[in-house]
């Protein structure tokens, strides 16, 4: 699977340069945008091979917040407005490259069918709940479940949004495999929250 989406993205990339000639500017603005929704599967593909092989990863106790102080600041500075709200001060039970993924994915998704985008930490004296917050759309309670399948994207009356409908299934997945669960629920203020529950390192 990886080795075929990679071979793609030389041909897509010169496609992009081809489309750049065009001198129809609505032609020219259609195909880039389905160009970009095509490399977009591609990297999406590549990611989720990539992943699974990360599960196999021993877990390892991770500083979860120097980990997000690290992720938010690299939106931040792309200027993506998030906020961060709470801090762990101790170690989970993670893989570093699965965790970063999972919350990227996460603040991914929030970021592109919602604004006032915010992370949240909390937890008691054994688990670590992470909590990445929209006013986006939601999703319709009947496809909490189904949008957590491969291809299926569920957020409503966003079906035109670009996306590849793997975020949330490799979210899932790598969260499982470091012992953890992945969640949503609709906001009562409207939008969309998922939450990553952890072990933490008990000493």
């Amino acid at each position: 699977q990886a080795a075929y989406a990679h071979d793609l993205r030389t041909p897509l990339t010169r496609m992009g340069l081809r489309c750049e000639m065009l001198d129809d500017p609505a032609l020219r603005e259609a195909m880039q945008r389905d160009l970009a929704e095509m490399q977009e599967l591609v990297e999406a593909s590549v990611a989720s091979a990539r992943m699974q092989r990360s599960v196999a990863e021993p877990l390892q106790r991770v500083d979860a917040d120097g980990l997000l102080d690290n992720l938010v600041r690299g939106y931040r500075d792309a200027g993506r407005a998030i906020a961060l709200d709470g801090r762990i001060g101790q170690p989970v039970v993670a893989c570093p490259l699965a965790l970063r993924r999972v919350l990227a994915n996460l603040i991914d998704n929030a970021l592109r069918y919602g604004s006032d985008v915010r992370v949240c930490a909390h937890g008691d004296a054994q688990r670590l709940v992470r909590a990445v917050g929209d006013s986006g759309p939601g999703i319709k309670p009947a496809q909490m479940d189904a949008v957590f399948a491969p291809w299926v994207r569920g957020r409503q009356g966003q079906e035109d949004k670009p996306g590849s409908g793997l975020g949330l299934a490799i979210a899932r997945r790598l969260a499982r495999s470091m012992q953890g669960e992945l969640l949503l629920q609709n906001r009562r203020t409207g939008g969309l929250e998922a939450r990553l529950t952890l072990p933490l390192v008990v000493a």
